[in-house]
């Protein structure tokens, strides 16, 4: 897979707690190097670091969609962050995709 270093980075801190979760990588932008999905087939979240290449720790911007069409992929959008720490995004992760009552095909943010 050829993404840009804080892709890869991120997916190298982020896979212990996506074994752990019931959602799986997914990479429908090959042409975008900085961005990779996380999914569990009614959910996407989408990540992207172009915006802060230059700024150290990395954040992140994402979205979390449900899936409304899972034919083509395509989803609603429920939840944005913009500039978000590593942690942050974590506990977005283990929100949507962990045990609770987040998780499973709805339309709730």
């Amino acid at each position: 897979m050829e993404k840009h270093l804080t892709i890869l980075q991120f997916i190298e801190q982020i896979s212990p707690l996506v074994d752990s979760l019931a959602c799986s990588f997914i990479d429908h932008w090959d042409a975008d190097l900085c961005a990779i999905g996380l999914t569990d087939g009614c959910h996407l979240i989408y990540v992207n670091t172009c915006r802060h290449l230059e700024i150290h720790p990395v954040r992140y911007d994402y979205d979390i969609e449900v899936i409304t069409e899972p034919e083509t992929g395509i989803g609603k959008v429920i939840r944005e962050g913009e500039g978000v720490s590593l942690e942050d995004l974590k506990m977005e992760i283990r929100n949507r995709f962990g045990p609770g009552p987040a998780t499973g095909c709805q339309t709730a943010p």
